[in-house]
């Protein structure tokens, strides 16, 4: 009989899924989970897309830093969701924002208004990136949404954007998919 329980009925049964985990990366810090898995990791030859994928985070998660340095820092501070293979270069980006303040001027954008960017830029330049990347997440408040006592559920119309701007939807949803940041709803109507 297989029964799947939930968070509440472990805890009143007396299981901790944070202390299993604990527990289990104690006894090894590194699990094979295909079905050819033998004590010798090397000689598998054949490794599972799953395998390949667990290497790669134990061998990018944990980054080597000077033992002075490593007691410092909490290990949930330096976890990202994505590894990233190269440090954010400040400079290219600084490169890219501006070569898009050159094309907005080229547009017709007025020199109080460059004057507005260029001051969001300096002040900000560490906030843009090039792509996704190895960055701790963006604390933002929870948004809160206030209804009148009076307010009557209305149905909307999808918005209609124009042809640019699903071009440029489409291009970011297809680097949040190939990122692993978001996945498809197959579920969804």
């Amino acid at each position: 009989m297989d029964l799947t329980v939930g968070r509440p009925i472990m805890e009143i049964l007396g299981y901790s899924t944070d202390k299993l985990l604990v527990e289990a990366r104690d006894a090894s810090p590194e699990w094979e989970l295909g079905p050819t898995a033998s004590a010798n990791p090397s000689e598998d030859s054949a490794d599972t897309a799953l395998q390949r994928m667990c290497r790669l985070q134990v061998g990018t998660r944990d980054p080597p830093m000077p033992e002075g340095e490593a007691d410092g820092i909490e290990r949930h501070e330096i976890r990202t969701a994505l590894p990233s293979m190269h440090p954010t270069d400040l400079n290219e980006v600084v490169k890219y924002l501006e070569r898009k303040i050159e094309i907005a001027e080229q547009m017709g954008l007025s020199l109080d208004g460059r004057a507005k960017l260029r001051a969001v830029m300096r002040v900000r330049v560490d906030n843009f990136r090039l792509e996704f990347g190895n960055d701790p997440p963006v604390w933002v408040t929870p948004m809160q949404v206030r209804l009148k006592d009076d307010a009557r559920p209305v149905r909307a119309q999808p918005r209609r954007y124009s042809p640019n701007d699903r071009a440029f939807l489409d291009r970011h949803t297809a680097a949040l998919l190939a990122h692993g940041l978001v996945y498809k709803n197959h579920r969804s109507r």
